[in-house]
């Protein structure tokens, strides 16, 4: 590190220095003000012209220090103005002023009204209107506008403003968080004369921050005031205001200001806060020099410390525990100006090391990864908040790169437990290997197309070695005895071709889906509901040599606790998502007492502190990103989020689940616990049901590291032409690091 010069005798106080940077709040004090020369101008122009103002912008970019500037200026004093040498100083301001900044007692236009009558900082503050007119009259929730409470306002408000030159000014902030606005526009159209209103909020457009805007065109398009990024010298000026302010003591090199200036893309918020802690670090070590290396370890600090933990949240969020999203993340920061095309963005992130840029692209459009990417045009995205897109650029990179590293080093080869995971197998009138021409009986039997025939065929060629099989529900199409026959006679062939491979036993681990729920055997007797599950109950006990369920167990105890040795072992759990299915109830649900069951049994296994712990069920506990504008509300669990949060707190690592014959993999988090959700497409249904899907199944490798553990999932998809199931070209292995 440098060596910077160090004051011996510094006056300035702790307190100055805070002070010097305000990342917290707007800036009243027009000493403290800086940049912002034109829109102070044109501000002032607009309420010496009697307008109503409309400022609007993104976050932080300094909307509310605009407006308590202009307050300042209509209150009488024009010394900013003065100070940036405009003319306008030497006009006449007299204003009375109101300011009132939403906060959640106000989501509709009567309450708005309310508080500005009853608001120290508002009507509230001119004593002589409660002897004119008493106290306002009491709130009243009404769907529309209260007339009585439009009607004392504005007897209030005019009165007012024939006291002052100029009239009333009222600055309403945060404008854009009352929920309801409806009225907003007739208000003001029908407003009375030197009552002006300055409204300000985030916005792109002055439309979009008066959602009731119908009427009062004119009026948006002359008072609009738009605020934009800060250019490089309104914000170097704003670094020169904050040294002045503490006597020059603590200063930046040329360098080091042209560097924060930079790093900070036009946000003036931004500046404050790594400003703020870049004085804050030279005041406690005594440095009179700020350097690049001190501004890089303010960023550090702003980033690890959580200075705005809002935004770091979102980060963290955004990113999860993926390096490769993060990468994602970070390049369309980078490129986006303020939007770009995969074309350009792609390359760049595979030449970092992504595998699938388009994946994590997805991924960072979903509500778990907190949207930060909106698609504006095909192919194209844009952040939907530029301070976030700039905080992305400034900060570093949060995940390690040797983690990465190991994590996309893990291989298929070597120690570890294997799993094949099969799903929506669909045996019956919609599977797709006795749909094919070649399987009429006319055929020899050894040339018909069999499942089963095919993934023994290549667990030889390929010599798969998974320590279990998991099924992961819909294994038939009605429900039908035959169906599940069909199953069985399939999956043992499978197995028997493993022992044979591995010289032992392979256990196969099944859960029900919602087309192995039998709704034709509950017609006659709707309240027993476990007779629709008799034919799967069979077809499960067929394949377990693990203690049998009952002819008469109910829909919410079809859970499995099975133990997996292996190097890792797994502690699969496996739940009935289907529970209650029926001909009318069609929604994905587990239900409080089936989970908590489940857990607890598990709990009480005494391998259960030492294993990897996997759930199993048919339905999604997430959207498939791919697909997400097409969920339909059955295909995620009615209580998804009750049971990804319980999951992720009792250390599952690990949740395989079908449905939707849409192949996913990804991670999901708590912010302190990682989950990896795998969905298989479908193993075998037809392709009126699968559209462009191929068959496929998944090939799940975990291994243990001493960064964690590392799930690595491979897709096998099934080529017709061949007769062969073959490793995924259009879904390139992905590899997950979990804490445990």
């Amino acid at each position: 590190m440098p060596s910077h010069p160090k004051v011996q005798s510094m006056t300035t106080t702790y307190a100055e220095v805070l002070a010097a940077f305000q990342p917290a709040k707007e800036i009243s004090d027009p000493r403290r003000f800086s940049g912002r020369r034109d829109q102070l101008v044109a501000g002032t122009q607009l309420l010496l012209a009697g307008d109503h103002v409309f400022i609007y912008g993104s976050r932080g970019i300094g909307k509310s220090s605009l407006a308590r500037q202009l307050e300042v200026i209509a209150d009488g004093n024009a010394q900013i103005l003065r100070d940036i040498g405009s003319p306008l100083a030497d006009e006449t301001f007299d204003f009375a002023t109101c300011f009132i900044t939403r906060d959640e007692s106000v989501n509709n236009l009567n309450q708005l009204l309310y508080r500005l009558t009853i608001d120290n900082n508002c009507l509230a503050k001119f004593d002589y209107l409660y002897e004119l007119f008493g106290a306002p009259p009491p709130y009243r929730e009404l769907a529309s506008l209260d007339p009585d409470r439009v009607s004392d306002f504005w007897r209030r408000a005019t009165t007012v403003a024939k006291h002052h030159a100029n009239g009333l000014a009222i600055f309403v902030d945060e404008f854009e968080l009352i929920r309801n606005h409806d009225g907003f526009s007739s208000f003001i159209k029908a407003g009375q004369p030197k009552v002006h209103f300055v409204v300000t909020g985030i916005a792109n457009t002055e439309k979009e921050l008066v959602r009731d805007h119908q009427s009062i065109e004119r009026q948006l398009n002359t008072g609009k005031l738009p605020l934009e990024e800060m250019t490089e010298e309104e914000l170097r000026a704003v670094v020169t205001k904050a040294e002045s302010l503490i006597r020059n003591e603590i200063r930046f090199t040329e360098d080091a200001k042209q560097e924060l200036v930079r790093v900070v893309r036009g946000q003036p918020y931004l500046l404050h806060l790594i400003g703020r802690q870049s004085f804050l670090a030279a005041f406690t070590t005594k440095q009179l020099e700020i350097g690049i290396s001190e501004v890089g370890l303010a960023l550090e600090y702003v980033a690890q410390k959580k200075t705005d933990s809002a935004l770091e949240n979102r980060y963290r969020k955004a990113i999860g525990h993926s390096t490769q999203r993060e990468t994602v993340l970070r390049t369309f920061a980078d490129v986006a100006r303020p939007s770009a095309h995969t074309s350009k963005v792609y390359p760049i992130a595979e030449g970092r090391g992504v595998t699938n840029p388009s994946y994590y692209t997805a991924d960072l459009q979903k509500e778990q990864f907190g949207q930060e990417i909106t698609k504006v045009n095909e192919q194209t995205y844009s952040f939907r908040d530029r301070l976030f897109q700039a905080y992305v650029i400034a900060t570093p990179t949060r995940l390690s790169k040797t983690d990465e590293q190991e994590s996309v080093e893990v291989s298929p080869e070597g120690d570890g437990t294997e799993v094949l995971h099969f799903s929506d197998i669909h045996f019956g009138a919609s599977h797709f290997f006795t749909s094919l021409p070649s399987s009429v009986d006319s055929i020899p039997a050894a040339d018909k197309p069999s499942f089963g025939k095919y993934v023994s065929a290549t667990i030889e060629s390929e010599r798969l070695s998974p320590a279990v099989i998991l099924v992961s529900g819909d294994v038939a199409q009605m429900g039908l005895t035959v169906e599940f026959r069909q199953a069985t006679e399939a999956l043992r062939a499978v197995g028997a071709t493993l022992q044979a491979v591995r010289g032992s036993a392979v256990r196969i681990i099944a859960c029900p889906g919602n087309h192995d729920v039998n709704w034709a055997l509950i017609k006659s007797d709707p309240e027993a509901k476990h007779l629709a599950f008799a034919p799967y109950v069979t077809f499960r006990n067929s394949i377990s040599s693990d203690s049998h369920f009952g002819a008469n167990t109910s829909p919410e105890r079809l859970y499995e606790v099975s133990f997996v040795d292996g190097s890792p072992a797994l502690l699969v759990v496996s739940m009935n998502s289907a529970a209650i299915e029926g001909p009318n109830d069609h929604r994905g649900y587990i239900g409080e007492s089936q989970l908590d069951n489940a857990i607890k049994e598990a709990n009480a296994h005494p391998r259960w502190s030492d294993s990897v712990r996997v759930a199993m069920f048919h339905h999604h506990l997430v959207p498939v990103s791919t697909i997400e504008a097409d969920v339909a509300a059955e295909s995620l669990l009615v209580d998804a989020a009750m049971v990804k949060k319980r999951l992720l707190k009792e250390g599952f690592s690990l949740v395989v689940h079908g449905h939707r014959h849409h192949a996913h993999a990804e991670i999901a988090g708590d912010g302190t616990n990682s989950l990896v959700i795998v969905g298989c497409g479908s193993s075998g249904v037809k392709r009126d049901e699968r559209g462009e899907q191929s068959l496929q199944f998944n090939r799940i490798i975990i291994k243990s590291g001493a960064k964690g553990r590392f799930i690595q999932v491979l897709t096998y998809e099934f080529d017709a032409a061949d007769r062969k199931w073959t490793k995924s070209r259009s879904q390139a292995p992905k590899t997950f690091t979990v804490d445990r």
